[in-house]
């Protein structure tokens, strides 16, 4: 069964849960390069900015003040960058649930970028 889109993971905080669950299948949620980010963030929220930026992502809070119109981009950006904020696509639950995960080894695939 295919997840559920990425703005209702977010609202019902089921988004990491969606991450964990269909990695490896054909429904992946993060390719290899977003995972990275992703696990470089959860395992030290307070890098955010530096993050962020190693990825060519810098520019993502701001991106995210001036729409009016929603955000496209990266989603490991994403939940980066409102980590913290009354729009964050993480919960601290979630946060710790993806650092379990990788912490216990879950692989990242190759060739899937």
């Amino acid at each position: 069964m295919a997840p559920p889109s990425v703005q209702a993971m977010i609202a019902n905080h089921t988004l990491a849960r969606n991450i964990i669950e269909h990695h490896g299948t054909r429904d992946d949620i993060l390719d290899n390069d977003e995972l990275a980010i992703l696990r470089k963030f959860c395992n030290d929220t307070s890098s955010k900015e530096n993050v962020l930026a190693g990825a060519d992502m810098a520019d993502i809070p701001q991106r995210l003040l001036d729409s009016s119109t929603g955000y496209s981009g990266s989603l490991a950006g994403y939940c980066v960058a409102t980590y913290g904020t009354a729009r964050s696509a993480l919960t601290e639950g979630e946060i710790h649930e993806l650092k379990g995960w990788f912490a216990d080894g879950m692989s990242i695939k190759e060739g899937t970028t």
